[in-house]
């Protein structure tokens, strides 16, 4: 589709959506209804997009010369890349409306949000199949074989049905009492960017982390309650959560160019065992079981936090102490069979994720959700034009890579390990004369008696002990505050980074035009850097009421 097209398309998609809202009245007393229509075009800057192979072989047994995994996973999942030249990654049209409802005006209220989505790239490319070589059987066998198009339209970025209805809860307040009860979003942290304690909703990821939070943020059927337990200290709330059902992060979609390297190599490896499976008959037997954890009481989340507001001759100090008990919104597979090659097994019976590829391909494969333990705190202090933030997460028996490879003494063929993780961002915000905002972060992982033989989970890199990012985000405000132009830059200290710039337009009351980019640089094995291929830039238009 020719560029010229696509502008006639955007104009006519926002021209029919924002006409008939602009003068958005409902009628009856005590309801608010407002929110916006949106149109999000992103285009490709490099010549494909995708995450790059996985295995470059850099580890190396003294016994085989090479790494067995590194070798089978090379030899069956090569890449998944997107061939293009300046083509569309997403043409999203957005519809957030949202409407208030006071039955007993300041007591009790009534709140619903619907979230439309529709990204149609996948209707408008002729060429938006991957070539997706992976083992024979699997739904990407083959250059481009099938229409992956009708895949990934349901699949990749468009909201699943139950979403569509984003929030419906009915607010109570009260002297000592607010509570919430309904479908909600329950938000726990101070930082930007990164999650350390904001876990009580999961998120939409198949986009990585390119969406907003309150787009990406997945609703949670829940109870909320803040109570004010202490008389004339109205800042000083004990709040409890209850989340009775359970829902899993949405990942990346099985082929597309923000798919991470462990899922590429936990799914191709899958294929692998399917194939032999099928190839070997009544020799071998492959079984995996990822049934998703039941809707039972037994499963359910809860959370309790503490918050109170001190003030202090220099400023205000906000700070938080939590605890949360939730299951893991992400699986660690669990192994438990023989190598067909080999005729051996897990020596414990049951030991996370074993050897992938040929080596130890297993009669069964379970993807578990653990419990975790999360302790957590956060301050946010006021100190004339400073403004200084904190969180801390301490996480008990979180699962941590090891190659097993790498400690031959070991008697356990077991690719993870439980260790205590503790992570904490420090950070700041200031404004400069009035139009000018800086904002900076420094964010860190540490686990906690780090074996030596740890890797970033399958990708078989080797895994510091302490992980360290920094964040930057300056900000300027120009023509009577209507224009703005921001630049978000995240390092890791192993070299990776991740640049957005964008120029926003206020050209009305209610619209708003944005143009920017997404650059990301680094390692193929590095949590950014393993985007290197799909930076892009992108065009927003929003129409608010």
């Amino acid at each position: 589709m020719g560029r010229k097209k696509i502008v006639l398309l955007i104009a006519t998609v926002l021209c029919s959506l924002v006409s008939p809202l602009h003068a958005l009245e409902t009628g009856i007393d005590n309801l608010e209804v407002w929110g916006y229509v949106q149109n999000e075009v992103q285009f490709a800057t490099t010549d494909q997009s995708g995450t790059a192979p996985l295995y470059v072989d850099r580890y190396v047994s003294p016994l085989l010369g090479f790494h067995p995994a590194a070798f089978a996973i090379n030899g069956l999942l090569k890449e998944n890349t997107r061939k293009h030249s300046g083509a569309l990654m997403a043409f999203e049209n957005t519809m957030n409306l949202k409407a208030l409802y006071r039955l007993i005006p300041g007591k009790l209220e009534v709140f619903a949000r619907l979230y439309l989505l529709f990204d149609s790239v996948y209707n408008m490319e002729n060429d938006i199949g991957w070539d997706r070589r992976g083992v024979p059987g699997s739904p990407y066998w083959g250059p481009k074989s099938g229409d992956p198009r009708r895949r990934y339209r349901d699949d990749f970025h468009n909201p699943r049905t139950e979403d569509i209805l984003r929030e419906f809860y009915v607010d109570y307040h009260s002297t000592d009492w607010e509570v919430r009860v309904g479908k909600q979003m329950i938000v726990w942290g101070e930082i930007d960017g990164f999650r350390l304690l904001d876990l009580v909703n999961p998120f939409d990821l198949r986009q990585f982390i390119l969406d907003d939070y309150e787009d990406s943020r997945m609703p949670q059927w829940g109870i909320d309650a803040k109570w004010r337990f202490w008389p004339g200290k109205p800042n000083r709330n004990l709040e409890f959560v209850f989340i009775p059902n359970w829902r899993s992060n949405y990942l990346m979609v099985e082929g597309s160019q923000w798919e991470v390297d462990e899922l590429k190599v936990f799914r191709g490896g899958t294929n692998a065992f399917n194939y032999f499976d099928a190839l070997l008959g009544p020799l071998y037997s492959f079984e995996l079981n990822d049934e998703k954890p039941a809707n039972t009481l037994g499963n359910a989340s809860y959370g309790l936090r503490y918050k109170d507001i001190l003030q202090t001759k220099r400023g205000a100090l906000a700070y938080t102490l939590s605890y949360f008990y939730t299951l893991d919104y992400n699986f660690t597979p669990f192994v438990r069979g023989w190598s067909p090659v080999f005729g051996f097994g897990s020596t414990n019976g049951r030991s996370p994720a074993g050897f992938p590829g040929f080596i130890n391909a297993p009669t069964r494969v379970d993807l578990e959700y653990r419990r975790r333990h999360i302790l957590g705190a956060t301050f946010n202090y006021t100190l004339g034009y400073w403004q200084l933030r904190g969180e801390f997460a301490y996480t008990i028996n979180n699962h941590v890579g090891v190659d097993p490879l790498k400690n031959p003494s070991s008697t356990h063929q077991t690719m993870a390990l439980q260790r205590d993780t503790f992570n904490y961002c420090l950070g700041f915000d200031r404004s400069i004369f009035t139009d000018w905002f800086i904002s900076g972060q420094i964010i860190q992982n540490v686990v906690i008696d780090a074996p030596s033989n740890m890797v970033k989970g399958l990708s078989l890199r080797d895994r510091r002990s302490v992980d360290t990012f920094f964040t930057l985000v300056v900000q300027k405000l120009f023509y009577n505050d209507q224009m703005t132009i921001q630049s978000l830059i995240a390092y890791g200290t192993e070299g990776e980074w991740w640049i957005s710039p964008m120029f926003k337009w206020e050209t009305t009351q209610n619209s708003t035009v944005s143009l920017g980019a997404q650059i990301f640089e680094g390692n193929p094995y590095d949590t950014l850097g393993q985007f290197d291929r799909n930076d892009l830039i992108f065009t927003r238009i929003r129409y608010s009421f």
